[in-house]
């Protein structure tokens, strides 16, 4: 499988640091979980080594405003190293406090412009974390 990670960056998203959504949704009690964490626990338990056979490629973007692609799938051939750039690289430091704009649409695009260029023949998802969807 293929996977793509969809961040909403905005202010929607919390100032409780990188990036805490509201999930009552899918449970009967509301609560709050850091995207990076779940994502970090989600590639954890993948193979990205190309030499495996069933490994995983992964992609993240994030948007606001705009959207940026921040991790190409042929950026990782370790989970380890994916997870260290997770929690370092500074353009996934924190929201954009300054940034109430959202453009769900930008992200998307963006997606599925990194999907077409993934494998063929493999099963593929996109993820996608957002404060709010008008």
């Amino acid at each position: 499988i293929d996977i793509v990670f969809v961040i909403d960056t905005s202010a929607g998203m919390g100032a409780d640091g990188l990036m805490m959504v509201q999930y009552s949704i899918f449970f009967s009690q509301n609560g709050r979980f850091q995207v990076k964490a779940d994502i970090s626990t989600l590639v954890g338990q993948m193979s990205l080594d190309p030499n495996s056979e069933r490994h995983v490629q992964v992609g993240l973007i994030k948007y606001s405003n705009v959207a940026e692609t921040i991790f190409k799938p042929s950026d990782y051939n370790n989970e380890d190293e994916f997870n260290v750039d997770l929690w370092t690289d500074a353009r996934l430091a924190d929201v954009d406090e300054n940034e109430d704009e959202v453009n769900l649409n930008l992200g998307l695009v963006e997606a599925a412009r990194m999907l077409g260029s993934m494998r063929r023949g493999v099963k593929k998802a996109v993820v996608v974390y957002a404060a709010s969807y008008e």
